[in-house]
């Protein structure tokens, strides 16, 4: 939230209201990005490429399974979230519905037998 409205008010006023110590605020501004962030950000955009590769159709399991055969080694939670955390759902197909040919409809003879 400091970072975001930095241009706007004085870091001393925003982590004072916050009860953030300024130092803290600036030693966490300089530290280097964890290698875990960076995995997780390498994962999450090879997990978005390769939904929309897949028509957005592949879920969590079969995402992982394709991730695995790439070389890139991640569980199927690790993808789910992956996914949850992007508002990405795997679309289901479309289901089968049966509608009878327009001839039985309308080639239909008078009731004779009445």
């Amino acid at each position: 939230m400091i970072e975001e409205n930095r241009k706007e008010y004085e870091v001393a006023l925003m982590c004072e209201m916050l009860e953030v110590p300024r130092p803290s605020y600036y030693r966490w501004q300089k530290q280097p990005v964890s290698e875990k962030q960076q995995r997780r950000a390498l994962v999450g955009l090879v997990v978005k490429t390769t939904f929309s590769q897949f028509k957005k159709r592949y879920g969590a399991p079969r995402l992982a399974e394709e991730l695995n055969a790439q070389g890139i080694e991640c569980s199927v939670n690790y993808v789910a979230e992956q996914l949850r955390e992007r508002g990405l759902r795997a679309r289901n197909g479309k289901g089968f519905k049966y509608y009878p040919s327009v001839e039985s409809r309308t080639n239909v003879e008078e009731n004779k037998l009445d």
